[in-house]
């Protein structure tokens, strides 16, 4: 169980799966082993088998965190009803615990339950108004819900309370993209980059801005540091794809999403470029 816990501290997630795996097979499963196991298969995106060690382990031992767990999980599987059943019994005896109130606001949003989810955020903020994590989930509850001026108003908030956090200059410029507002967007996203310049989340997020300016060239720039810092994905390759394709540019346009493809040959849209 020690190597297993150590594994799981250092993040090697299926060396600690492996782990726990085998001290349950030699009949050694506690509440917390079948708790950490299902963590663990959970960031492995095995939800089933991670919502059988969660209830596993509260056989043995009832646990608010297994609860929580156990209800992300239940959305994951497209329970949306047996999870929210789930945190109402956890909610029954943490009625002052904002954290609770955040966990569910979190799962409802998962579920695209942005007006429950709203009720929930705000609940937990009632409780703890310092916590900017709330506000931050509250900001992208309401650009979810389409209360753009709302979310813009939080998200002004948390960026003075926290101006070195690059991820809400990057929120904010894609609000502000969202609402039209390239160059309120372009100078958010400037900021992000300033911070963290190999994003490249940040990077094609400025190609698209750049591209609503009117400016191509600066556009491309930016897909093509996107795809270098992260040559993996195929998403900034589309993206790059459908510009070129706008252009005329058909045989770069080819090239960039061939390369889409053959990372993800069974993504719809990918194939309907080509």
């Amino acid at each position: 169980m020690e190597k297993a816990r150590l594994l799981q501290n250092l993040n090697r997630i299926e060396e600690a799966s492996k782990a726990y795996k085998q001290t349950i097979d030699l009949g050694m499963g506690s509440a917390d082993i079948h708790y950490n196991y299902g963590l663990l298969l959970y960031k492995l995106g095995d939800f089933k088998q991670a919502l059988s060690e969660f209830e596993t382990s509260l056989t043995i031992k009832d646990s608010v965190d297994a609860r929580i767990n156990k209800a992300f999980s239940l959305v994951k599987i497209g329970r949306t009803d047996d999870a929210i059943r789930e945190f109402s019994r956890v909610l029954a005896t943490e009625k002052n615990n904002p954290e609770i109130y955040f966990e569910q606001a979190h799962l409802n949003y998962d579920a695209s339950r942005f007006d429950v989810a709203l009720d929930s955020i705000t609940r937990a903020i009632s409780l703890d108004f310092e916590n900017i994590e709330y506000h931050y989930w509250k900001a992208k509850i309401l650009r979810e819900s389409e209360k753009l001026q709302e979310a813009e108003n939080e998200f002004d908030y948390i960026i003075e309370k926290d101006p070195e956090n690059s991820t809400y200059h990057y929120e904010l410029s894609d609000l502000y993209y969202l609402m039209k507002r390239y160059d309120d967007a372009l100078s958010e996203i400037n900021t992000a980059i300033n911070r963290e310049p190999d994003n490249s989340d940040y990077q094609q997020l400025r190609g698209q801005i750049m591209l609503s300016l009117g400016n191509v060239k600066d556009a491309i720039e930016n897909y093509d540091t996107a795809i270098k810092n992260d040559p993996d994905n195929p998403e900034f390759l589309y993206e790059k794809s459908k510009t070129l394709y706008d252009l005329g540019r058909m045989d770069e346009a080819l090239e960039s999403i061939q390369k889409a493809v053959s990372i993800n040959p069974k993504k719809t849209e990918y194939n309907e470029i080509r």
